[in-house]
């Protein structure tokens, strides 16, 4: 039984550790390809990328909140509705990680009443399971 876990245990180690890295790389090609690029919509979907991973896979939430920040200044100067909305999305999946569910209560109702005029079923759902978690967590 002990064998059985130290092995389970083990295997974690490796599959976390190599996750992490492979993020970091993701990351790394990302800001390489954002810092060569002059076009404004590159950048916004860059932006976009990297800080889902810094949110979902590296987890960073002072990073991830400085590129929400970056995709909110660049859609609104695109006047990109859809980018806008995926900032308030981040500021909501953010705030639910630390703990502020006040702040992503409103911040994913707000991404929920917006999300039916984009017709996709999958960020509508997105927004929903979020509210869910500050929901079941608060």
């Amino acid at each position: 039984m002990k064998i059985k876990f130290f092995l389970v245990s083990i295997l974690s180690l490796l599959l976390f550790g190599f996750q992490t890295v492979n993020a970091q790389t993701e990351i790394d090609s990302l800001t390489g390809q954002l810092k060569s690029t002059t076009d404004a919509y590159v950048k916004l979907d860059l932006d976009k990328k990297i800080g889902w991973h810094y949110i979902e896979r590296k987890p960073d939430m002072t990073l991830a909140w400085k590129y929400a920040d970056s995709v909110k200044f660049l859609a609104e100067n695109l006047k990109d509705e859809k980018g806008k909305m995926t900032a308030v999305y981040y500021y909501g999946v953010i705030a639910q990680m630390k703990g502020d569910f006040e702040t992503a209560s409103k911040n994913l109702e707000s991404y929920i009443t917006y999300t039916p005029s984009t017709g996709d079923s999958t960020e509508i759902t997105k927004g929903l399971f979020h509210l869910g978690v500050v929901n079941k967590l608060s």
